[in-house]
């Protein structure tokens, strides 16, 4: 497994649930990683498709319909061959690099902001607690 390896469930006993779990490794891997299931890696080449950019593209509830489509069999599974039906937008490596940039802006300011709601939410729970345990 490679850094900007993306990850896609591709069989599960409930149609709803393939396809739904899209994740992106975002870290160097330094030793052997073993998983249950049945995933579907996707690497990208790296000159031609920002891998940020394609698992954002993925996430997207468009993306995610036309993966559902894809699916097949009683037990439902999405193959390799299958989602390189999908078409995939793909402008110059450049652009996709600034969006890619841009949307990992938004991911790391929605974190920020959730961790200090979290702070807040903590600090205030604090609070409470003094309030009820003076009376």
């Amino acid at each position: 497994m490679e850094k900007g390896d993306i990850f896609i469930l591709s069989a599960a006993h409930q149609s709803q649930y393939v396809g739904k779990q899209i994740k992106i490794l975002n870290d160097e891997v330094d030793k052997q990683i073993s998983y249950v299931g049945e995933l579907i890696c996707i690497r990208t080449i790296k000159e031609a498709c920002n891998p940020m950019y394609l698992f954002s593209l993925l996430n997207l509830d468009l993306f995610k319909t036309l993966l559902n489509r894809e699916k097949t069999g009683q037990t439902s599974h999405i193959y390799g061959k299958d989602i390189k039906k999908i078409k995939i937008p793909l402008p110059p490596i450049e652009k996709q690099n600034e969006i890619a940039e841009h949307i990992q802006a938004i991911r790391d300011k929605a974190k920020q902001l959730q961790d200090e709601a979290k702070k807040v939410l903590d600090e205030a729970k604090i609070e409470v607690e003094k309030l009820i345990l003076s009376n």
